[in-house]
């Protein structure tokens, strides 16, 4: 229809390669950012995680997060869970997410996904008495 706005054009697509994320207490690219199969949480699935909103305005030239504070309450809430101790607090997590998106300069929408997981490289299904071994990222 001829009074209807063009669609936008797509935004390109990046190689999640090059994405930064916080890994191990560090920026890292998404291609560094590597887990052993050893790892409890993928042995046994001890780990947590959200799913984040983040919507970008372009009339405010900017991406907002949908209760990130929330989700870094319950996130955390969930890794004690699990035995996961020395946790940063929540304003803390929420610093870390959004440096990890202001990193990526996303100009669309994006999907945050942090994560907390028990990296002892262990076989036995227990949580206590492993070796103190939680970490978080921040994917995108």
């Amino acid at each position: 229809m001829l009074t209807e706005k063009p669609a936008p054009t797509p935004a390109a697509k990046r190689d999640a390669d090059d994405l930064v994320c916080y890994f191990e207490g560090r920026y890292v690219p998404m291609r560094d950012a590597n887990v052993s199969i050893m790892t409890h949480a993928f042995m046994y699935g001890t780990a947590v995680f959200e799913g984040i909103r983040a919507y970008w305005n372009e009339e405010q030239g900017a991406l907002f997060g949908l209760k990130i504070r929330e989700h870094m309450a319950r996130v955390r809430k969930n890794a004690q869970m699990l035995l996961m101790e020395d946790l940063p607090s929540v304003d803390e997590l929420v610093g870390l997410v959004v440096e990890t998106v202001r990193r990526n300069d996303f100009h669309e929408d994006a999907y945050i996904r942090p994560s907390f997981y028990k990296s002892t490289r262990a076989i036995g299904v227990k949580l206590h008495h492993l070796e103190r071994s939680e970490e978080h990222t921040s994917e995108l």
